[in-house]
């Protein structure tokens, strides 16, 4: 696969560049990357050969990534991949987020806010995000960007920006076809992947797929953001409220978006689109002793953002499967996440 993006196509860079760094260690990643900059490649240039070129081989190698890769329901279910797509995009977010919190301010929280913040954009294919992811994902742009200008000039960084809460800037988001408007000036080249102690990943000429064992990703390991620079686009920045801040060196700092809450909201409808395939179900049947009586639904106290995460999970995959009219792996998708949610061994 070339994953050199003509001039043309230069909005979607950022993508493919996700897409060629996690390329041999989450291929489910990679492929949604590389689908995603390829529909919004179309609606930035669908007439030049160059362009075309590009998107008529990306197009033919996501295809083989699909046959190497049969086994991968994130590759093949719209709904589990958009809970797979959507959980990395958290853990990386949360990630920086506690490195925020500890006044951690190397160039990697710059890098994993940055991959964060362009992976919640590909959670787009499947439709509009929530309101709070939404807000996770222009907070973690901001937040890339106003590290990186606050390393860059030798100053340094709010934890948790303080500072009147106010309306972020229309201008702002992850909107690829506005990605070089913008008055902010984009920062410089910076180091590559070996700096941030990273394996650089060559490149895949021969268009053939990578194949990837399934199972998981490691939350340590994020696709270089410095090369082809930051979007430059109009983030009328501004500052928003998260934890007290650290007492450090003061100086002037816009106002970000508000700060998102990332505890996955209820599962939204949508439909599917080009990748119909079948939820996971529990093995067997639902038997008496999974039903729970309606008195004892009552959440464990101590849940966490991943056991948040997990329940919504599977709900999703009870929608799918209702939109599938299967009553069984509804039910039994649905018991599992009040399990989760109630702390409860699987049955």
């Amino acid at each position: 696969m070339n994953f050199n993006v003509p001039p043309t196509l230069r909005p979607i860079a950022h993508y493919v560049k996700i897409a060629q760094e996690y390329a041999q260690r989450d291929i489910v990643i990679s492929y949604w990357a590389l689908y995603y900059a390829v529909q919004a490649g179309m609606k930035i240039d669908r007439s030049s050969p160059e362009a075309m070129q590009f998107l008529a081989s990306t197009l033919g190698y996501l295809e083989n990534v699909k046959k190497a890769n049969a086994a991968h329901d994130e590759l093949t279910s719209d709904v589990v991949a958009q809970a797979y797509i959507e959980n990395h995009a958290l853990k990386l977010f949360n990630a920086a987020d506690q490195k925020d919190k500890a006044a951690d301010f190397g160039k990697n929280i710059v890098k994993i806010y940055y991959t964060a913040g362009h992976i919640f954009d590909i959670l787009t294919t499947f439709g509009e995000l929530d309101e709070n992811l939404d807000k996770a994902r222009k907070y973690a742009k901001w937040k890339a960007t106003y590290i990186h200008n606050c390393l860059k000039n030798g100053e340094t960084p709010m934890a948790g920006p303080p500072g009147e809460q106010e309306k972020p800037n229309e201008g702002f988001g992850g909107d690829t076809s506005s990605a070089d408007r913008g008055t902010l000036e984009p920062p410089p080249p910076a180091p590559t992947v070996q700096d941030f102690g990273f394996p650089q990943i060559p490149q895949n000429t021969n268009n053939q797929p990578p194949q990837q064992p399934h199972g998981g990703y490691s939350t340590g390991s994020y696709p270089d953001p410095n090369q082809g620079g930051y979007p430059s686009q109009n983030y009328g920045f501004q500052q928003y409220p998260q934890q007290p801040p650290h007492q450090q060196q003061q100086h002037h700092q816009p106002t970000p978006p508000p700060r998102p809450s990332v505890q996955p909201n209820a599962p939204q409808h949508y439909q599917p689109q080009s990748h119909p395939g079948m939820p996971p179900t529990m093995q067997g049947s639902t038997s008496h002793s999974n039903i729970i009586a309606p008195g004892s639904l009552t959440p464990a106290s101590d849940l966490k953002l991943e056991d948040f995460i997990e329940a919504r999970k599977y709900l999703k995959f009870a929608m799918s499967a209702i939109d599938y009219e299967d009553g069984n792996a509804a039910i039994e998708n649905m018991m599992k996440s009040i399990r989760v949610l109630q702390k409860l061994p699987p049955s």
